[in-house]
């Protein structure tokens, strides 16, 4: 596996995807990647798309507390 730049990986529990999140995390890991995963427990696959930043109102506070853990995250990592 290429180099990877530090990478954090946001997988929702409730994904159609979470067992590739999970072996691209593993590939990762293995190949010795600075890669963090945070799985959001009770989150369905694109959540994202129903947050205040996205659509102007909260619909569930869960929703806006992980897009903003991942903004701060990508931040942190442009510092």
């Amino acid at each position: 596996m290429f180099k990877l730049p530090t990478t954090h990986l946001f997988t929702a529990e409730i994904d159609i995807l979470f067992d590739d999140q999970r072996l691209f995390h593993e590939a990762a890991s293995e190949a010795g990647a600075n890669i963090k995963w945070k799985v959001w427990k009770g989150a369905a696959h694109c959540e994202q798309s129903f947050s205040t930043n996205a659509i102007g109102k909260t619909i569930a506070p869960s929703i806006d507390e992980h897009v903003d853990e991942m903004i701060n995250s990508i931040a942190d990592l442009l510092k």
